[in-house]
């Protein structure tokens, strides 16, 4: 599972109480008091963005490379309540739970989204909340490869039209377009909220805020898709026929596209 980061997470960490105010109002408890899970932590700039706020970040990838550079990156600033561990989301001890987990643009990276963001609800305490956020498929210039159209291609179209362009392979990127992504959350007995930043730095992003937040079907054209979720208080996933219907659906397109 290879990642690329792109502008919005250096937007993130470079606005990190931006960043904060997207956990409220769900957020009910104290944020010095909660521990945050990162899945996906890449070099850790994010957990160590959160750690002055929040009881302590625990954040977990799965390259030993990042993982290190992340608790050097932390030795050095001498910070004490982050630690990074080499794990994968799907290995998760389902008796560790957190107040916050995140899950910032790692979904894309993910075959088995399903059984991936249902283990991260397993992680998650009662009345905490979960950080997603991740790409838009049909946004026409892909937001990893900067490719235009890139994201419309079968996969394997895809895979070769980027490393003509020298962008290297696109194998592994599984981004979801809006329908596809409602799709998947409503696969959990879940609540969640479409979240906006606060503070929009580029033009576009300045006309768009006011249209999603006065209309959700504005979010089909969004560059990425940023929601807090909330467990409800039944069994997590909801009924079988849905997620048959989901994972038959998804098994279709990715033989159409070459997956």
């Amino acid at each position: 599972m290879t990642r690329h980061r792109y502008k919005r997470s250096e937007y993130i960490r470079n606005h990190i109480e931006d960043f904060i105010s997207l956990f409220y109002p769900e957020l009910k408890k104290e944020l010095k008091e909660c521990n945050v899970l990162n899945i996906g932590c890449n070099l850790g700039y994010l957990d160590i963005g959160l750690s002055p706020y929040v009881k302590s970040v625990r954040g977990i990838d799965i390259r030993p490379n990042a993982i290190q550079t992340a608790r050097n990156r932390a030795k050095k600033q001498k910070i004490r309540n982050v630690h990074f561990t080499v794990q994968s989301g799907f290995d998760l001890d389902e008796k560790e739970k957190y107040d916050i987990v995140l899950l910032s643009d790692v979904l894309e990276h993910v075959k088995e989204q399903k059984r991936f963001l249902e283990k991260s609800l397993e992680s998650l305490k009662g009345g905490g909340i979960k950080f997603l956020s991740t790409p838009n498929k049909w946004v026409p210039i892909d937001a990893h490869k900067k490719l235009l159209f890139l994201g419309y291609l079968p996969s394997k179209l895809a895979n070769k039209y980027s490393q003509y362009l020298g962008k290297g392979s696109y194998e592994g990127c599984y981004l979801l377009g809006y329908s596809k992504f409602v799709g998947l959350l409503n696969l959990f007995q879940i609540s969640y909220t479409f979240k906006t930043w606060p503070n929009p730095q580029k033009l576009i992003h300045k006309i768009g805020k006011p249209l999603v937040d006065a209309s959700a079907f504005f979010w089909r054209f969004s560059n990425a898709f940023q929601v807090i979720v909330k467990k409800n208080n039944s069994p997590l996933l909801s009924r079988v026929t849905e997620i048959n219907n989901f994972e038959r659906e998804n098994s279709r397109e990715r033989g159409e596209n070459g997956n």
